[in-house]
C-alpha cells in the first residue's frame, strides 16, 4: 500500500506543481527558444526537472528510511538539480556542469558510501578495486551517466520516457532483494516522470531542462549502483541494461566526435534520434522505436540478472553491435524510409477518409463512454465493504462539485478530474482486495479484460479524432501498454504487492481514457456524453457511499 502511495503522490504533485512553475517561467522570460541545433520551432518552458524534484520529495520524506545514503544522496540531487537550474537559465560551459556534477558525486561517494569496487569478470574472482581506484572510477561512471541522460533529452518525451522505463526496473529488482529504500525512491521518481510526460509527449507543452535529464540521469545510476554493488546476487554488469541505451548513445556519438578531431563535448545533431529523424521516421516514431530499444535492454536486465557476468557483457556488447551498425550503415549509404509507396499512399489515405467522415469518431465517443461507466460501475458494485470514512469522502466530493456546477461551471473539469485522481484508485484498491459473492472467476477475467478494451477505445478515438487540439495520442502510450503486459509475468511476491501491481495500471489506464475523453469532448457542458460521464460517475459513487452507511448501520 506504501508503494502504492508513493507512486500515485508524485503523480498527482508533479501534475500540479507544473501548471503553477510553467507560468511563473512564462512572466519571468525562462524559456527554451529554438535554434538550429534544437528540432522545437517555438519557446517552450523547461520547468519539467524542478517540477519532478518538488513532486517526489513528500513520498521520499514519508517513507523512506533517512539513512546516510539516502541523506546524501538527496543533497547530491539538490546540487545537481540547482546547477542544472541555473544552465537552463544562463547556459553554463561544459566545465562548469561538470563542477557541479563532480562535486554530487564526491558527496555520494565518500559521505554516502556508493563505490564501484566490484567489476565482475573484468577482475580475478573475489577481487575487489581498492578505494584509490574505485572512488575515481566511480565518480567518472557517475557524471558519465548524469550526462548520457542529458544528451538523450533532444526529443519531445524521449529522456522521461528512457528513464521511466529503467527506474520500473531498478524499483522491481529492488524489492525483490529486499532493498526498500531504493524501491522507494525509484518508484517515487517513476510517478514523478509519469506526471511530467503528461505535459511533455509529443509535441510538448514543456521540458525538463538540464535540472530534470541531470536528475534522471544522476539518480538512475547512483540507484543501480548501490543496488548490484555489495553483498548481492545481482550482476554487478547488470547496469549496463539499466541504463543501456543512453550509455551507448553517449559512447557512440562522442567516438564519433574524437574520430572527427572535434572536442567529445561539442553538441551536434549525430545522436541516434537525429539519424533516425534522417533515414525518415517522424518525431514520435523514433522515440517509439528508442523506447522499444531501452524496453529490451531493460527485460534482458530482469530476466537475466541471476546470468553470469560474462553471458551479460557479451549479450550487451552483441545486440549494441547490431544497432550501432545499422546505424552507421543507414547513415553512411544516407538511406531513406520508403514509407509512402505502401504507407501513405495507401492506409494513410483510408485512415484519412474514416477520419474526414466523422461517423466512426461519433460512434466510438459514445461507446467509450458508455465503457468508462460501465466498468466505473462494476468496480463499485463488486466491492464487498465500503468504509465508512469513504463514504463520508465520497459523500462530501460529489457535494462538491453538485455545487460546482451549478455556481461555477469553469471550476468543474479540474474538479472532477481532482475528485477521481483520488478516488478512483481507491475504489480499484477496494475492489481488488474483496470481491461480493457474485463475482466469479470467470467474471473477474471478463473485467481484466474490459480493461484492455479501455485502452483500445482511447487509441482509436486518438487515431481518428478530427480536433487540432486536446490530449493526443504519443509515444508515451507505449509505455502504458508495456505496464499493462508486463503484469502477467511478474512474480507473485505476496497477495497485497500484487493486488497494489494490478491497482497501478488499472488506475493508469483510466487516468489515460479520462484525459482522452475531456480532451476530445471540448465543450463539456454542450457535448450529450460528458453529461452522461459526469452524472453517471458521481451517482455511482453516491450509490457507493450510501453502501457504505448501511453495511456500517447493520
Amino acid at each position: 500500500m506504501q508503494v502504492f502511495s508513493a507512486f500515485f503522490m508524485s503523480i498527482f504533485l508533479t501534475i500540479a506543481i507544473i501548471p503553477v512553475l510553467k507560468r511563473f517561467a512564462i512572466e519571468k522570460d525562462l524559456l527554451d527558444y529554438p535554434n538550429e541545433r534544437k528540432v522545437h520551432k517555438k519557446p517552450i518552458t523547461k520547468v519539467g526537472g524542478i517540477s519532478m524534484f518538488i513532486g517526489i520529495l513528500p513520498a521520499i520524506f514519508m517513507w523512506v528510511t533517512m539513512t546516510d545514503f539516502i541523506l546524501f544522496f538527496l543533497t547530491g540531487a539538490l546540487i545537481i538539480v540547482l546547477c542544472g537550474l541555473a544552465d537552463d537559465v544562463y547556459e553554463f560551459s561544459y566545465i562548469e556542469k561538470f563542477s557541479g556534477q563532480f562535486a554530487a558525486a564526491i558527496l555520494v561517494v565518500f559521505y554516502g558510501g556508493v563505490k564501484i569496487n566490484n567489476l565482475g569478470v573484468f577482475l580475478p574472482e573475489d577481487f575487489l578495486l581498492p578505494d584509490f581506484l574505485a572512488i575515481p572510477l566511480t565518480v567518472v561512471v557517475i557524471i558519465g551517466v548524469t550526462n548520457a541522460i542529458n544528451l538523450s533529452d533532444g526529443l519531445d518525451g524521449l529522456a522521461g520516457g528512457l528513464s521511466l522505463i529503467s527506474f520500473v526496473c531498478i524499483g522491481y529488482l529492488a524489492y525483490l532483494s529486499s532493498e526498500m529504500d531504493i524501491a522507494f525512491f525509484s518508484v517515487a521518481i517513476t510517478g514523478g516522470i509519469f506526471g511530467f510526460l503528461r505535459f511533455n509527449s509529443y509535441p510538448a507543452k514543456i521540458f525538463m531542462g538540464d535540472a530534470g535529464s541531470q536528475f534522471l540521469g544522476f539518480s538512475g545510476i547512483i540507484l543501480s549502483i548501490k543496488l548490484t554493488q555489495g553483498q548481492t546476487p545481482l550482476s554487478p554488469v547488470l547496469p549496463l541494461f539499466l541504463i543501456g541505451f543512453p550509455i551507448l548513445d553517449t559512447c557512440t556519438v562522442m567516438f564519433e566526435r574524437i574520430l572527427k578531431k572535434v572536442s567529445p563535448f561539442k553538441a551536434d545533431k549525430n545522436h541516434f534520434h537525429h539519424k533516425l529523424i534522417r533515414i525518415g521516421f517522424f518525431q514520435t516514431e523514433a522515440v517509439f522505436l528508442i523506447y522499444i530499444l531501452q524496453t529490451f535492454m531493460v527485460i534482458s536486465a530482469f530476466c537475466f540478472r541471476y546470468y553470469t557476468d560474462w553471458f551479460l557483457v557479451i549479450s550487451y556488447f552483441g545486440f549494441s553491435s547490431m544497432v550501432i551498425i545499422f546505424i552507421i550503415t543507414s547513415d553512411r549509404f544516407n538511406l531513406k524510409l520508403d514509407r509512402y509507396q505502401y504507407f501513405d499512399k495507401t492506409i494513410k489515405v483510408k485512415l484519412k477518409k474514416l477520419k474526414d467522415d466523422g461517423v466512426v469518431i461519433k460512434i466510438l465517443n459514445k461507446l467509450f463512454v458508455i465503457w468508462i461507466l460501465f466498468l466505473f460501475f462494476f468496480i463499485c458494485l463488486a466491492i464487498e465493504e465500503t468504509p465508512v470514512f469513504f463514504s463520508c469522502i465520497l459523500i462530501l466530493i460529489t457535494l462538491f462539485v453538485i455545487i460546482t456546477i451549478n455556481r461555477k461551471k469553469k471550476w468543474v473539469k479540474p474538479v472532477v478530474r481532482i475528485s477521481l485522481y483520488l478516488v478512483i484508485p481507491y475504489l480499484i484498491f477496494l475492489s481488488e482486495s474483496g470481491h461480493r459473492e457474485f463475482v466469479t472467476e470467470k467474471i473477474i477475467l471478463l473485467y481484466n479484460i474490459s480493461f484492455g478494451i479501455l485502452a483500445l477505445f482511447a487509441i482509436l478515438i486518438l487515431r481518428f479524432t478530427r480536433r487540432k487540439k486536446g490530449f493526443k495520442s504519443s509515444p508515451t502510450d507505449f509505455l502504458v501498454f508495456i505496464l499493462v503486459i508486463m503484469i502477467p509475468f511478474i512474480e507473485d511476491s505476496g497477495k497485497q504487492n500484487y493486488i497494489m501491481i494490478f491497482v497501478a495500471v488499472k488506475s493508469i489506464i483510466y487516468f489515460f481514457s479520462y484525459e482522452v475523453l475531456t480532451g476530445e469532448l471540448r465543450n463539456e457542458f454542450k457535448s450529450v456524453e460528458y453529461k452522461w460521464f459526469i452524472h453517471g460517475a458521481f451517482l455511482t459513487l453516491m450509490i457507493v457511499s450510501v453502501k457504505g452507511f448501511i453495511y456500517f448501520i447493520c
